[in-house]
């Protein structure tokens, strides 16, 4: 089954074999190649030390400030964490509002997904998938390799959550590192996830040379 553990561990693997942090590997490997220029591998780039929750899943330290306070003094324009609450600020009601959450330091999973992308930067990433591996006419890996990342890998059992997300939509396997299946009859490679505060979602339809993107800062799990 799918475990941010396994990734993470995949990213000490990558920083063993290559002898660079995380970070730098796939900023040199995957960000600056396919024209990410603004794309980013932690939060510490924009976000002060002191002004990061230092667990996963915790409450902010006490006196320190979240949200756009915790930004006060930024240089970039970056979205800020929301989480769907229920009620009014008191938690009362039935109702639900968006509230601003704190940031989070997320380390001890860095390799399972903490890149900050723009719209622009992941329009570059799906064009790359796209085009089997190219980018602005320059090749960066093998059409096997990309044929290998978008062919299924694991199938998954019938009554999986991953199975049908939709009357017309079948997502019946895993490749490496992205749902493959269909949609109305076209073929679908995607993936979705999220973390405290932000959620995301990607679809590439190859044989139709459509890509779309989903970025939400907001996340419905974080809901009371």
């Amino acid at each position: 089954q799918y475990s941010n553990t396994g990734f993470a561990i995949l990213g000490k693997a990558i920083e063993n074999a290559s002898g660079q942090n995380w970070e730098d590997f796939v900023t040199g490997r995957i960000l600056k190649p396919l024209g990410m220029n603004h794309s980013l591998t932690s939060e510490y780039t924009f976000v002060d030390r002191d002004n990061l929750a230092t667990c996963w899943l915790c409450t902010l330290p006490a006196g320190r400030p979240v949200g756009i306070d915790a930004l006060k003094n930024r240089k970039m324009n970056v979205a800020i964490p929301h989480g769907l609450m229920r009620g009014d600020a008191s938690g009362q009601g039935t109702g639900y509002t968006a509230e601003v959450l704190p940031w989070r330091s997320e380390r001890n999973v860095l390799a399972a997904g903490m890149i900050y992308a723009s719209a622009r930067d992941m329009a570059q990433y799906m064009k790359f998938h796209l085009a089997s591996g190219e980018i602005d006419g320059k090749r960066l890996m093998t059409e096997a390799q990309m044929l290998q990342l978008h062919s299924p890998q694991v199938l998954f059992p019938p009554d999986s959550f991953m199975q049908p997300d939709g009357q017309d939509t079948v997502l019946p396997a895993y490749g490496l590192g992205w749902l493959v299946g269909t949609f109305k009859g076209h073929r679908v490679i995607r993936h979705a996830g999220g973390r405290v505060g932000f959620g995301a979602d990607i679809w590439l339809l190859p044989d139709d040379h459509l890509g779309i993107v989903f970025l939400q800062n907001l996340d419905e799990r974080s809901s009371r």
